[in-house]
C-alpha cells in the first residue's frame, strides 16, 4: 500500500499524499461506520425487489401521481414496477414511445395497475423537454413524485453534442433533467411532492484497514478524462460545450456528481430531493469486466459501490451480483414510494441500500469536510445558477 496520510478528507486538487508517483485522497473510517443518529433505519437488502419492498412495507401511492424518465428499461423499469405496485398514476417519459408503451403493458400485466400514460421526451432537446412538460400538465395538474432516471454512459456516434449545443452524455443524464425538474417545480410544490434522482459513485475507491482512499487516477475528473478542476463551474461550462475528449470518454460520472449537489440545493428551496445509488446492476450499460468482481466495491468500507451482499457483514457475494433491475431499483423505488414523514429528516441526501450514505459516495459530504457547510452550499448554489443560465439561454434561442 502507498504511504497514507491520516486526517480530513481531501478535495479534488488539494492536499495529497505522494508515493511512487501515485497520489490518494484519504477519508477517515469514522465517516463510514453506520448512520448518524438522526436517520431512521430503513435498510433494504439487495435480495429485495422493488415490488417486494412496496408489498412488504405496505407503501401506498394510491391517489398520487408519479412521473419517471427512463422507466422502460433497467433500474428505471424496476422503479416503475414498484411505483405501479404502490398504486400511483404513472406517467412514463420515453424517447422511444413504442418501447415505453411495451414496457407499460408489461407493468400493467405484472402489477395490475392500468393507470399508466406514455409521453415522448428527448432529453437531448430542451424544446422536446418543454413540450413534454406541457403534455404532462394536460394529463395531470398534480405531480407528487418526479423520478429522474434516464441517461447514457457513452455518446452515440454522430451525436456528440445535443441540438442545444451541449455534450450529450451530460445533457441526457443531468442538464435535461434539471430543466425538466425546474419546469415542474410549481406543480411539485403545490402537491408537496418530491424529486428522486438515480445516481452513482462518482469516484473509485481503495481500501485499507482504517480508511477509504480515492486514488488520483480514479476521481470524477480522471474518470471524465478532464482537468483536475473539472467540477468548478467555469470549467464545467467550458467542457460541456465541446465533444468528449476521446471516443471512450464519458461525462456521466460528472453528471451524477452534479445530481448530488442539486439535490441538496433543491432541498434548501423547500423541495425534498434525493439521490439513489443502485449498485452493480445487470443493465445494457454494464461493462462485462464489472461482472462478478469486487474490485469496484472494496470491503468492508465501500460495500455500497456494488451493493452485492446477502448477510449483515455486507461482504461481496458473487451469487447476488450483478443485481437484476428489479433488485437494483429497490432504493429508487423506496425513495419514490415511502411516506414523506419517513424521509423528511434525510431530505437532500444520498442513499444506497435504502440508507443515508456519507463521503466519499456523497460528494456533498466530501466537500463539506473541506469547505464547511456554508462553502459546500455556496458551491451548490453557484452550480444551480449556471444551469439556470444555460437552459434559459437555450430556451430563449429556441423560441426565436
Amino acid at each position: 500500500h502507498p504511504k497514507l496520510l491520516k486526517g480530513n478528507i481531501k478535495e479534488e486538487g488539494t492536499d495529497r499524499t505522494e508515493h511512487t508517483g501515485k497520489m490518494w485522497f484519504v477519508l477517515p473510517l469514522v465517516l463510514f461506520l453506520g448512520l448518524a443518529s438522526g436517520f431512521p433505519d430503513t435498510t433494504c437488502s439487495p435480495a429485495l425487489s422493488s415490488v417486494a419492498l412496496v408489498q412488504q412495507r405496505g407503501y401506498s401511492l394510491t391517489g398520487k401521481v408519479a412521473v419517471i424518465t427512463g422507466g422502460d428499461s433497467g433500474i428505471g423499469y424496476g422503479a416503475s414496477m414498484g411505483i405501479a405496485m404502490a398504486g400511483a398514476k404513472l406517467i412514463m417519459l420515453g424517447h422511444n414511445e413504442n418501447k415505453a408503451r411495451a414496457a407499460a403493458l408489461n407493468i400493467t400485466r405484472d402489477t395490475g395497475n392500468t393507470d399508466i400514460t406514455v409521453i415522448h421526451i428527448d432529453l437531448l432537446s430542451f424544446k422536446s423537454i418543454r413540450e413534454a412538460v406541457d403534455q404532462i400538465l394536460e394529463v395531470s395538474s398534480v405531480i407528487d413524485v418526479l423520478v429522474c432516471d434516464a441517461g447514457q454512459n457513452f455518446e452515440r456516434p454522430g451525436h456528440q453534442l445535443s441540438v442545444d449545443g451541449f455534450e450529450a452524455t451530460f445533457q441526457s443524464t443531468f442538464l435535461g433533467h434539471f430543466l425538466l425538474t425546474e419546469s415542474l417545480l410549481p406543480v411539485l410544490r403545490k402537491s408537496r411532492g418530491r424529486v428522486v434522482n438515480a445516481g452513482c459513485d462518482s469516484n473509485g475507491f481503495f481500501n485499507t484497514s482504517y480508511a477509504i482512499l480515492v486514488p488520483e487516477r480514479d476521481t470524477v475528473c480522471h474518470r471524465s478524462d478532464a482537468p483536475p478542476n473539472c467540477t468548478e463551474p467555469e470549467e464545467v461550462d467550458r467542457m460541456i460545450r465541446q465533444p468528449l475528449p476521446t471516443a471512450n470518454s464519458t461525462y456521466a460520472f460528472l453528471a451524477h456528481f452534479m445530481k448530488t449537489f442539486y439535490a441538496r440545493e433543491l432541498t434548501t428551496r423547500g423541495m425534498p430531493a434525493y439521490v439513489a445509488h443502485p449498485g452493480l446492476v445487470a443493465t445494457p450499460g454494464l461493462p462485462a469486466t464489472n461482472v462478478n468482481t469486487d474490485q469496484f466495491c472494496p470491503y468492508p468500507q465501500a460495500w455500497y459501490a456494488c451493493n452485492c451482499w446477502s448477510n449483515s457483514s455486507r461482504s461481496y457475494d458473487k451469487a447476488v451480483c450483478p443485481l437484476t433491475p428489479l433488485r437494483g431499483s429497490n432504493t429508487l423505488a423506496f425513495l419514490a414510494t415511502a411516506p414523506s414523514t419517513l424521509l423528511e429528516a434525510s431530505a437532500g441526501r444520498f442513499f444506497a441500500a435504502c440508507e443515508v450514505q456519507r463521503a466519499p459516495i456523497d460528494q456533498y459530504d466530501s466537500m463539506m469536510e473541506v469547505r464547511g457547510e456554508a462553502g459546500a452550499l455556496a458551491y451548490a448554489r453557484k452550480l444551480t445558477a449556471l444551469w439556470h443560465e444555460l437552459v434559459a439561454a437555450k430556451v430563449l434561442t429556441s423560441r426565436l
